[in-house]
């Protein structure tokens, strides 16, 4: 009898142990391990079918060997070994729904009656389990085959995966480095149960030459990602549910053809309410995306509800906008005191004219736009100064013209009073590999080992890990040499993933004094570029939209779709509400709001510490702060005025690194475009500077404007150009009413 009763204890342990482990791993991997492998289908289901048969076993071996034990003497019965390999038969056999169930549930019965008295309790639900065990192991028989084949004829499994409509797909149009990390940061990120996202890589193929493919695509099926060989436009694509397309070919062109296939109509089905993201780093996308929408609207017939979401990525771009928020330009100079009288220096220095070289200079020019600070900014390279101008100047050639005093695009009157310049550039044409850059971190006047920030953008993660490494013990020096705490940032771009978590093992270095004064950060890995929140700029987007909401007075929850929609469609109506909530960090520094930075505090501390400095910010522009006499009342009105005329400046220095130029025919300009911002030419109206007197209007100390004056009070929360706009704007004014009351009389 013990024997039995182990038996049937046994076969329900056998059921239990895989449940508990696959939640247990489930708990482990959504709250611990996020990134830890996942393991295949069909190694899931094995398992599951392999418990399932020892349970069943237990049953059949528990029920035979109580008829052998039973067995009236003289009659032919199993011997106790062959009742084991007669039991494993028949639990085979049930998955195949080639079994008599009924038999053995019944002989089952009838022996717990025998074994445990006439109680009909544990028959029901022995009964039961046995029914259930019957029932659940061809469904698992079943699942198993599907996954065979799945693995062999993956189309089969796309389908299947579309009859799961609450799930996310996403579809890649390339299987690479790139998509690979990506859809790894997609698949580890944390998920509702059960709305595990789909992965579907197209265009996927091994290369019996090279090994790199047949890794990537090993890597993309432990992921539990679905690989196709056929081009993604050659699919069938479910129509139902959130659907997103990434066109990431490493060629651009390849990214902007694949566009153009997705319109035909073959393709245009499936596009209604998805969300399409083009890799890209030029701006090449903005014909085709336009001719994409035409010819869906007006070809295909969709509606504005129907079109879908289109959203350029130009991950190099993100990633630096992602560095100067988490490490802004002004954390080596937070400890120093500084005035209107008395401003700071602020170096930054960019080693490398590439992709991400050029981004760092052009994000510098307009982050680093803040009260009582000088910007200076250096630029190392191999290439040719000329040549470097010349990619700027195709971009804007403003840019280079706001950092020289003597342009008169400076120009803030009729009368001839300049601006400051918005930064001072130093261009040096060197190898860092030779010995004329080690003079240039040595030189006594205007080295670059004096800098503030530094950033190592020069292609391969060996020549960046050593430069930056030979900067950092040259940076020391100079400390040292000066007995100066002075302090550094030095990020410098790593791409293999494992290698730069290796290297951020250790980012702070004193060389004067027990306190940090060199802070290193290795920036820019596969991981970190191709991660959700560098590509989705999921943070960025949220606060892109409330500023966007909040202008727009946004309230319905409909309104707000429609909004978001629209904004995914307009480029820079994202980047000008993400730049303007992005530099907010800025004027807080600007208002000297920050005691702490990145060499004392890192974490939960340092976000306490910008949260507590943002509450100060909030307090200064409202003016909720004591002011003992009238003087100090002035002083913090002149300042508010000020911080207008620095939102201004960023807003002009971002706009030109956009791409805008400045239009001085207004009139005809209007005439001939019905607008004053047109992002085919590339014109705005408002690239004209002012001066320091700020805006016109009566302002309190509260930040508040008389009405009388030409402004409202209810938008406090604004700076106090951002409430001009605003303000203008429910007037019904246009951008050249908005310029009249923004800049002296005389401008143009």
């Amino acid at each position: 009898m013990n024997c039995i009763i182990t038996l049937l204890i046994l076969s329900v342990a056998f059921i239990i142990a895989p449940i508990v482990y696959y939640v247990g791993r489930f708990v482990k991997n959504y709250f611990f391990t996020p990134e830890a492998e996942r393991r295949s289908g069909i190694n899931k289901m094995l398992t599951v079918s392999l418990s399932l048969i020892c349970s069943i076993w237990c049953l059949r071996y528990a029920v035979g060997y109580y008829d052998i034990i039973t067995a009236v003497e003289g009659t032919y019965t199993l011997n106790r070994f062959e009742e084991i390999f007669n039991s494993i038969s028949h639990a085979l056999q049930t998955f195949s729904m080639d079994e008599d169930y009924t038999g053995y549930i019944l002989s089952g019965k009838e022996m717990l009656r025998d074994l445990l008295g006439a109680d009909t309790k544990w028959q029901t639900v022995y009964g039961v389990y046995a029914s259930l065990l019957n029932f659940v192991a061809p469904i698992v028989g079943g699942a198993i085959i599907f996954e065979i084949l799945a693995s062999i004829f993956p189309k089969l499994r796309l389908r299947a995966s579309y009859l799961a409509c609450w799930k996310e797909k996403y579809f890649f149009s390339e299987l690479n480095d790139e998509s690979l990390a990506l859809a790894k940061s997609i698949c580890f990120a944390k998920y509702p149960i059960f709305k595990k996202p789909v992965i579907v890589f197209t265009d996927t193929y091994t290369d019996d030459e090279n090994e790199k493919s047949s890794e990537l695509l090993l890597e993309a099926k432990r992921l539990g990602a679905i690989c196709i060989s056929d081009d993604i436009a050659h699919i069938v694509k479910n129509k139902r549910g959130e659907r997103r397309f990434f066109l990431i070919d490493r060629e651009e062109i390849g990214n902007l053809q694949l566009l153009a296939k997705l319109s035909d109509k073959q393709n245009c089905e499936y596009l209604k309410g998805s969300e399409v993201y083009l890799f890209t780093d030029g701006d090449a996308y903005h014909q085709v995306e336009r001719q994409f929408f035409d010819k869906l609207k007006s070809v295909l017939g969709f509606t504005d509800e129907e079109l879908p979401i289109f959203i350029p990525v130009n991950s190099y771009k993100n990633l630096i906008t992602n560095l100067l928020s988490d490490i802004p330009l002004y954390e080596p100079i937070i400890s120093k005191n500084k005035s209107k009288d008395n401003p700071v220096d602020l170096t930054v220095t960019v080693l490398g004219s590439g992709s991400i070289g050029r981004e760092m200079f052009l994000s510098a020019y307009w982050y680093g736009q803040m009260l009582d600070t000088r910007l200076h900014i250096n630029v190392v390279s191999q290439e040719s100064e000329k040549t470097f101008r010349s990619r700027i100047d195709y971009l804007n050639p403003e840019i280079l013209r706001t950092t020289d005093k003597e342009d008169e695009i400076l120009k803030i009157n009729s009368k001839g009073d300049m601006a400051d310049p918005y930064c001072t550039v130093t261009y040096h044409q060197c190898d860092v590999k030779s010995s004329d850059f080690i003079s240039l971190l040595k030189n006594e006047e205007g080295s670059l080992a004096d800098s503030d920030y530094i950033l190592v953008a020069l292609g391969s993660d060996e020549v960046n890990v050593a430069v930056a490494d030979t900067v950092r013990r040259y940076v020391g020096e100079r400390h040292i040499a000066q007995n100066n705490g002075k302090r550094t940032v030095i990020a410098y771009v790593v791409y293999d993933s494992e290698l730069a978590e290796t290297l951020n093992g250790t980012k702070r270095y004193s060389f004067v004094s027990e306190t940090c004064d060199v802070y290193t950060r290795a920036i820019g890995s596969l991981d970190e570029v191709y991660s959700i929140d560098n590509v989705f700029m999921q943070a960025s987007s949220s606060l892109s939209q409330r500023a966007e909401e909040f202008y727009q007075s946004i309230q319905s929850k409909e309104t707000r779709a429609t909004w978001h929609k629209n904004r995914s469609r307009d480029d820079y109506k994202y980047w000008a509400n993400l730049a303007r909530g992005k530099h907010l960090k800025y004027k807080i520094f600007s208002l000297g709001a920050f005691t702490e930075s990145v060499f004392e505090l890192d974490g939960d501390e340092l976000n306490a510490s910008r949260d507590k400095a943002l509450e100060s910010y909030k307090n200064i522009v409202h003016g909720n702060c004591e002011f003992s006499d009238e003087s100090e009342v002035k002083a913090h009105i002149s300042l508010m005025h000020r911080m207008a005329w620095l939102e201004h400046r960023r807003w002009n220095a971002f706009t030109r690194v956009y791409g805008f130029r400045h239009s001085s025919d207004y009139d005809t300009y209007a005439k001939q475009c019905g607008s004053y911002k047109q992002m085919d030419i590339k014109l705005h109206p408002c690239l004209v500077e002012c001066d320091e007197l700020g805006i016109r209007g009566v302002v309190d100390v509260h930040c508040s404007v008389d009405e009388s004056t030409l402004f409202r009070a209810d938008t406090s929360e604004l700076d106090l150009l951002d409430e001009l706009s605003y303000d203008l704007k429910e007037k019904g004014l246009n951008s050249y009413d908005f310029k009249l009351y923004d800049y002296p009389v005389g401008d143009c």
